[in-house]
């Protein structure tokens, strides 16, 4: 089963395992994917943009019939946190060290440049 959006084509895995590989250009960047846990849902790194995030919440949500229990970060890069704010009723999980980096490095230090 594929699944296309504007910013990603949605492939199924395995039983309740999807994969959401980014199309070049179109505000996802990197991969994410959601995994659906039986009584939860898991989503994994959410893209670089609201809208590509909102996407792959709906999907997610209306493929599993769940809300979103979990976010999962893999790393702080922009390309894969900058859509976490979709995810605000998600408990957000990463290791304290991504954390830390997102805090630290993924803010805009000249807003005039």
């Amino acid at each position: 089963m594929n699944i296309e959006t504007e910013f990603f084509t949605l492939r199924q895995l395995g039983d309740g395992v999807y994969a959401a590989i980014a199309k070049p250009g179109q505000g996802a960047w990197s991969n994410a994917g959601f995994v659906d846990l039986g009584e939860e849902l898991l989503v994994f790194d959410a893209f670089s943009t609201i809208s590509a995030a909102q996407s792959l919440k709906q999907i997610a949500e209306k493929l599993t019939s769940k809300k979103v229990k979990y976010l999962i970060n893999s790393h702080y890069h922009g390309d894969h946190v900058f859509g976490n704010q979709v995810f605000i009723d998600a408990v957000i999980v990463s290791t304290a060290l991504t954390r830390k980096w997102s805090i630290e490095q993924n803010v805009i230090k000249d807003i005039e440049s």
